[in-house]
C-alpha cells in the first residue's frame, strides 16, 4: 500500500471514528441485539481497535440485478476497485444476474448460507420483508450510525421509517424517487403524426384509450396499440377517497382509515373486475394487443424495436429521458393516479447486508461511499468517460450506444449524484425532491405485513390467482365464459383461507396502530 493511501484510510479511520462518537451521544440507535452482534465486536471494541490500527484490507462480495456478460465491465469494476481500495482498503466482487434469475439464485444463496456481503432487495424483488423474516439481513442502525453518518443525514427520517421492519432498518434505500406514481408511456412520433397529444394528456381511465388505440389501429399496420391491460390501473387511486392498498397481490386492501376491504366479496370491486375485463375483450377483439399476448413471456425486443404504441411505467422527473435511455425513441409520460408515499414506494430498492458478511463494517463504508461519492457512483452507474459516455458538460454525458457496460442509476446508491442525460432538466433532482416531501403519505407508511403466521394461505390464494392471470389481463376468453371463471375463482380463494389472511392482516394491524 502507498504511503498516500495509509494516509488516507487513516482519516477516513478518525473521521469515522469521530462520527460514531458524535451520533452515539445524540442518535437514538436501538442497536443490533445479541443475534446479530453475533460474529462481529461490539462497537465499543470496534472504536478501539480502530484507534489502534489502521483498516486491514478486506475483500466484499456485491449482489444485485443487472446484465451478466458485457465485454467491458470488468475494466470498469477493476477502475472502481482502485478507488474503493483507496478509500476504505476494500475490493469488491460484483455478482450481477438478470431481472428474473436474481431472486431464485439468492433463495438459493440464502438457504444455504453463502458468505455474502452486500445484496439488492426490494417489495418486487428477492421481498424484503421476507428475507428479514427469514434472518437473512443484518439489523443496521448501529452500522449507520458509526460507519455511515453522510447517508443517514442525507436521507430523510420518514423515508428511513419506511424501511423499519418490527422497528429495526435491515434495508438502506437507494434514495431517489420515492413515491410511486403510475404513467402510461406514449411512443412521442405517432402522437405527433396523428396529432393526439391532446388526447392523451386528456385520459382520465382506461375507457379514454380505445378511440386512441383506434385511430393507431387504423393507420399504422406494424404498429401493436397497446402492452397496458385495462386492469392495470385497478388499484390507483386519484383521491384520498378511493385510496386502497393492496397487501402482497392478495385481493384485500387497507384503504385511507386503515380498514380492511375484501375486495374478493366486496360488490363494488365485483362489478369493477367484470368491467375490465369487458374493456379487455373489447381491445382483444379489435387487434389492440399482440396477437400472441397469452403466450409470450417476455416483450422486451418488441419494446426496444418500438413495436408498442403505448407502455407503462411509473413516474418520475425525467422519466422521458430515462424512457429514450433504455427503448432508444422519444416518448411522453402521462401521470395517471395520486403520487404516493409508501411502505412499498420506499422498500422499492434497498441495499442490505448479509447476516453472513465477515466484514459488516467495511460493507457499510462501501454504501457510505455510493451515497456520498459522486466520482464512484457514476463511475459503476456508466462507466467511464470516452468509452461508456462523453462529457457534454460539468455535470452532463452522453452515453456512447453499445459500449460494453450499462448500470441502473435505481440499483443502489444515491441517485442525485448522478449525471445528466439528454432531456433531463437541470433541476431534475431538486424537482424530485420536492415531490418526495409532497407526495400523498399512505396511512399504513412503515406498516410491514408477516406472512409467517398465514404462509399456506398466502401461498394457496396466490396459486388461485393466477389460474386465470392472462386470461382475465388481455380478454381471451368470451365474456360470458370468463364470468363464469371468475364466479369459480372468487369462490376458490374464498376456500384458500382468505378469511384467515383478513384476520391476521387485522391482527397486525392492530399492534401496529398501538405502537406507533
Amino acid at each position: 500500500m502507498t504511503t498516500r493511501a495509509k494516509k488516507m484510510i487513516t482519516l477516513l479511520l478518525a473521521f469515522f471514528v469521530l462520527a460514531a462518537a458524535a451520533l452515539s451521544g445524540c442518535g437514538k440507535a436501538t442497536g443490533t441485539g445479541d443475534d446479530d452482534a453475533e460474529g462481529t465486536t461490539t462497537k465499543a471494541t470496534q472504536k478501539q481497535e480502530a484507534q489502534k490500527e489502521e483498516l486491514k484490507p478486506v475483500k466484499l462480495s456485491w449482489y444485485y440485478i443487472g446484465n451478466e456478460a458485457e465485454e467491458n465491465a470488468p475494466e470498469v469494476f477493476e477502475k472502481a476497485n482502485e478507488m474503493i481500495s483507496e478509500k476504505i482498503n476494500a475490493t469488491v466482487t460484483f455478482h450481477r444476474f438478470s431481472f428474473g434469475d436474481y431472486p431464485k439464485k439468492m433463495q438459493l444463496s440464502i438457504a444455504a448460507q453463502e458468505e455474502m456481503d452486500l445484496m439488492f432487495t426490494a417489495d418486487w424483488s428477492l421481498n424484503y420483508a421476507e428475507i428479514v423474516s427469514k434472518g437473512a439481513l443484518l439489523e443496521l442502525e448501529s452500522l449507520i450510525d458509526g460507519y455511515a453518518p453522510g447517508t443517514k443525514s442525507l436521507i430523510p427520517d420518514k423515508i428511513w421509517n419506511g424501511t423499519k421492519v418490527a422497528g429495526k432498518i435491515y434495508g438502506v434505500p437507494n434514495y431517489q424517487v420515492s413515491f410511486r406514481q403510475p404513467a402510461l408511456i406514449f411512443k412521442k412520433e405517432l402522437v405527433d403524426k396523428h396529432g393526439l397529444k391532446d388526447k392523451i394528456f386528456a385520459v382520465q381511465k382506461m375507457e379514454d384509450l380505445t378511440p386512441i388505440f383506434e385511430t393507431i389501429k387504423a393507420n399504422e399496420d406494424d404498429i401493436i396499440p397497446t402492452l397496458v391491460p385495462p386492469l392495470w390501473q385497478k388499484w390507483d387511486a386519484r383521491t384520498r377517497d378511493e385510496y386502497l392498498e393492496i397487501f402482497i397481490g392478495l385481493p384485500c386492501g387497507v384503504n385511507y382509515d386503515l380498514e380492511i376491504i375484501d375486495t374478493n366479496n366486496d360488490e363494488y370491486f365485483i362489478a369493477k373486475d367484470e368491467a375490465d375485463y369487458k374493456l379487455a375483450r373489447e381491445w382483444n377483439e379489435k387487434g389492440f394487443f399482440h396477437k400472441d399476448v397469452g403466450l409470450v413471456k417476455d416483450f422486451t425486443p418488441e419494446m426496444k424495436a418500438g413495436k408498442f404504441f403505448v407502455l407503462n411505467d411509473v413516474y418520475k422527473p425525467g422519466i422521458e429521458s430515462d424512457m429514450k435511455t433504455r427503448y432508444g425513441y422519444d416518448v411522453y409520460a402521462v401521470p395517471m393516479g395520486m403520487p404516493v408515499l409508501s411502505t412499498g414506494s420506499i422498500t422499492a430498492t434497498l441495499t442490505g447486508i448479509s447476516r453472513t458478511s465477515k466484514n459488516p463494517e467495511r460493507a457499510m463504508m462501501l454504501i457510505e461511499q455510493m451515497n456520498t461519492s459522486k466520482e464512484l457512483y457514476n463511475l459503476i452507474v456508466f462507466g467511464m468517460e470516452d468509452k461508456q459516455y462523453k462529457k457534454t458538460g460539468d455535470n452532463r454525458i452522453e452515453l456512447i450506444p453499445e459500449s460494453g457496460y450499462t448500470g441502473y442509476a435505481w440499483m443502489m446508491g444515491c441517485q442525485f449524484n448522478a449525471y445528466f442525460l439528454p432531456g433531463q432538466e437541470d433541476d431534475v433532482w431538486e424537482e424530485t425532491k420536492r415531490l418526495n416531501a409532497e407526495a400523498f403519505e399512505a396511512p399504513t407508511l412503515g406498516f410491514v405485513f408477516d406472512r409467517n403466521n398465514v404462509k399456506t394461505e398466502v401461498a394457496n390464494i396466490n396459486a388461485v390467482s393466477k389460474e386465470n392471470e392472462e386470461i382475465k389481463k388481455y380478454g381471451i376468453l368470451e365474456v360470458d365464459e370468463y364470468m363464469d371463471k371468475l364466479e369459480e375463482s372468487r369462490r376458490k380463494i374464498n376456500e384458500a383461507g382468505l378469511e384467515a389472511f383478513k384476520k391476521e392482516l387485522q391482527s397486525q394491524l392492530d399492534v401496529w396502530k398501538s405502537s406507533r
